[in-house]
């Protein structure tokens, strides 16, 4: 079982490797964008999900559903630094598409499931 601790725990590895890391950030993904321009964030390194994302966890912190992450930097390195973390993730593997971590209990459904940026 994946919890919000193991996902913490990634978010400070990524702001150990220079990027900005942010959750629950904005309602969706273009508001998000805007927070971080508004607060003057270079944006070549962010790492966010959003307040709707939030919801792939339980009350107990648990995650039940795919924690889809909006970035910009080097997504071969941001999957390399979750998976390190113990989170499995679903990625295409180009910047057109947001980076999944998956629960336990998804990791052999819907492999073909991605999500685009924006």
């Amino acid at each position: 079982m994946i919890v919000k601790k193991q996902v913490n725990q990634f978010f400070r590895e990524l702001r150990k490797k220079g990027y900005v890391a942010k959750q629950a950030v904005g309602a969706t993904n273009s508001s998000a964008w805007e927070i971080l321009h508004g607060e003057h964030v270079n944006t070549d390194k962010v790492v966010f999900y959003t307040k709707q994302g939030a919801d792939a966890f339980t009350k107990q912190n648990e995650l039940v559903s795919t924690l889809w992450l909006s970035w910009s930097g080097n997504g071969k390195e941001i999957v390399q630094i979750a998976n390190q973390c113990g989170l499995p993730t679903r990625w295409k593997g180009t910047s057109q598409y947001c980076i999944g971590i998956v629960p336990e209990n998804e990791e052999v459904l819907n492999l073909q499931s991605f999500r685009k940026i924006g």
